[in-house]
């Protein structure tokens, strides 16, 4: 349900950055840094299936870097040994940020996704990524993506 529910966020998020099907999402999927588990199972591999039916989905195999930077970033569950925030490039991915691209890093049980958001937003200190504790903040966040965004009804 958690997954299904992150897709559905994706995809309204990424319906609307592009407004054609020649926009492209990177997936990460590099096994061999130790953040991807594929024999723990294939969801990132569900994830670019899914993605491509409405977009150029391709694999990644670090953070986004250069002229042909994707429109959307996507981190899956981090299923491996390491984390995505300790073995790829933090400052890659905060300039990826800075430049008004969308990163959408799916959380897991052994990795917080406080910390990759920590490094992303170049955030420091005790009281970083605790939104969650402030609702005004929420509920602003909610009503700008109500003005954004339209239902898919």
């Amino acid at each position: 349900m958690y997954r299904q529910s992150a897709l559905l966020g994706l995809l309204a998020v990424l319906i609307g950055c592009a407004a054609s099907s020649a926009t492209t999402v990177d997936v990460y999927l590099n096994a061999a840094s130790g953040v991807i588990d594929l024999s723990w199972d294939n969801g990132p591999q569900n994830l670019i299936a899914q993605l491509s039916s409405a977009f150029t989905a391709q694999v990644a195999s670090g953070a986004p870097m250069g002229a042909a930077e994707p429109a959307a970033f996507v981190l899956p569950a981090q299923t491996g040994q390491a984390s995505f925030s300790s073995v790829e490039d933090m400052d890659a991915i905060s300039q990826y940020i800075a430049a008004g691209r969308v990163v959408i890093a799916l959380d897991s049980s052994s990795h917080s996704g406080a910390d990759f958001a920590a490094k992303a937003l170049n955030y420091d200190g005790p009281s970083c990524c605790k939104v969650h504790h402030q609702p005004s903040l929420a509920r602003k966040a909610v009503d700008g993506a109500r003005r954004h965004f339209t239902p898919l009804v």
